[in-house]
């Protein structure tokens, strides 16, 4: 039991929050080019920097803009905190059941535990 309080205790002391993750990375300083470099091309962008600091974010797709976002899903609360990558903006938190916000799984389920600070 001891082994793992410890691995618990240095996964929330090293992880990064999606504040601090957000405030250092660059997507949004990206130029949007219509037809080229979109909504999507700046999720999957913030998607896989985020990897790089072992914060699993996905796509959200919002049928009625037809706009994709990203979110970083709670596993404990079944909820996804909603971020616009073109201008680093956190909208808020939805119900994972919210049908007017599409969840578009990138990653294993066991990943998302991870953004919590705890490993499942």
């Amino acid at each position: 039991m001891k082994n793992l309080s410890s691995i618990i205790i240095t996964g929330i002391v090293l992880s990064i929050s999606l504040s601090q993750f957000l405030a250092i990375d660059n997507t949004d300083t990206h130029a949007y080019i219509n037809g080229t470099y979109v909504c999507k091309d700046f999720s999957m962008d913030l998607i896989h920097n985020a990897y790089n600091y072992r914060l699993y974010l996905d796509f959200i797709y919002i049928p009625e803009y037809n706009h994709i976002m990203v979110g970083m899903y709670n596993p404990f609360t079944k909820t996804i905190t909603i971020i616009e990558p073109q201008n680093d903006q956190i909208i808020g938190t939805v119900k994972e059941s919210n049908k007017d916000y599409v969840r578009i799984k990138v990653w294993h389920e066991y990943q998302y535990w991870h953004n919590t600070g705890r490993i499942n």
